[in-house]
């Protein structure tokens, strides 16, 4: 049965990914926050392929079907629809090279051939004060976060500071895992594998995969976070308060179907007086605060399944890196916690030796 607009509008959000097929390989895909998304699946070389379309309702229904019309028109033909959008995409680039860098660039060839062999350097002299003075690189503006020796007071400060039940673990949790707190806002408890202390996010919750799930037809496989004992409590505790209506790791306060608001991660934050160095949308506080110190190196070995975004059957090949990620995970908190910075330095060669043996042994 046809789509119509109506029934594209009144979709509602589930928690999961769904679609809404209309006729041709045409169908909507609804995000588990109701985000909808234009996608057209077609046969490409005997595999199954898809191309999206843009969003609902920039988008209409109208001007899906009729992009899915060229498109399937294009398959008839032997054209891949995906590579003919990315031709036409430089193509349409390179009809608009009448930026400044672009100018700059045929005026630099031009003036290369009025200079001898002996001032060719000169080239090197101009193209530093163009990027120094005409386009210079934006500075890169990172998220407010946390300095090492501030960590144990503001630890203590988030433990009294009262407020929701959900609010201290919403906190903490992302500290201990380097996670961004949209992707807490976002987990289901089905995700959890305790036993073995594993998150394994889909990858349409993950930002940075939901990219790679737009630009590539083939599935993506999940994110997998490794948690510490630290971070396992935590679940536990959550998992324990559940509400039996609840759809999300952390609920609404008032209305359990839905996820703690941002604002409440954030307002907390303002009033034991961190607005300035932490926000509830960034990643990572407390692996910036320890790449700033002696431990940079362990903490990016605790860090390092971040990078794979592996499956879970690609486990077994690296259990021996996880068990050690969440032991350091543990051993880590409780440094931060209670010895402050006096030991940091030594802890970090012996656990450096301590990886480096266990690496040996793969």
């Amino acid at each position: 049965m046809a789509l119509t607009d109506t029934a594209v509008r009144q979709a509602k959000p589930y928690g999961k990914n769904y679609a809404l097929k209309d006729s041709g390989g045409l169908a909507t895909f609804v995000g588990p926050r109701g985000a909808k998304q234009w996608h057209f699946r077609f046969y490409w070389l005997g595999k199954q392929a898809r191309i999206s379309f843009g969003v609902y309702p920039a988008v209409s229904l109208k001007e899906a079907r009729t992009a899915r019309d060229e498109a399937r028109a294009l398959v008839a033909q032997g054209i891949d629809p995906r590579a003919n959008r990315r031709e036409a995409r430089l193509a349409a680039s390179a009809s608009t090279e009448n930026s400044i860098r672009s100018v700059f660039k045929d005026w630099r060839a031009f003036r290369a051939l009025s200079l001898n062999a002996g001032r060719q350097s000169a080239l090197s002299q101009i193209d530093r004060h163009f990027d120094k003075d005409i386009l210079p690189k934006p500075k890169v503006r990172h998220n407010p976060h946390l300095r090492m020796d501030e960590l144990p007071l503001f630890l203590h400060k988030l433990r009294s500071c009262g407020g929701h039940p959900n609010t201290v673990p919403g906190i903490r949790f992302p500290l201990l895992t380097g996670v961004r707190t949209g992707e807490l806002r976002a987990a289901k408890p089905e995700q959890f594998d305790l036993e073995r202390g594993l998150w394994i996010i889909p990858a349409e919750g993950v930002k940075q995969l939901q990219v790679r799930e737009r630009q590539e037809s083939e599935e993506i496989p999940p994110y997998i976070v490794p948690l510490s004992r630290p971070a396992v409590e935590i679940i536990k505790g959550l998992l324990a308060a559940k509400l039996p209506a609840q759809s999300f790791l952390l609920p609404h306060r008032s209305k359990p179907r839905e996820s703690i608001s941002e604002n409440t991660l954030n307002n907390t934050l303002k009033r034991m007086g961190y607005e300035a160095q932490l926000t509830g949308r960034g990643r990572g506080d407390v692996p910036r605060a320890v790449r700033s110190e002696a431990m940079n190196e362990v903490f990016g070995m605790i860090l390092a399944l971040h990078e794979m975004n592996g499956d879970v059957a690609f486990l077994p090949r690296i259990s021996k890196y996880i068990t050690f990620i969440v032991e350091m995970g543990s051993l880590f908190f409780a440094i931060a916690r209670f010895f402050g910075t006096h030991y940091r330095k030594w802890l970090a060669e012996v656990f450096k030796q301590s990886f480096d043996g266990g690496k040996k042994d793969t």
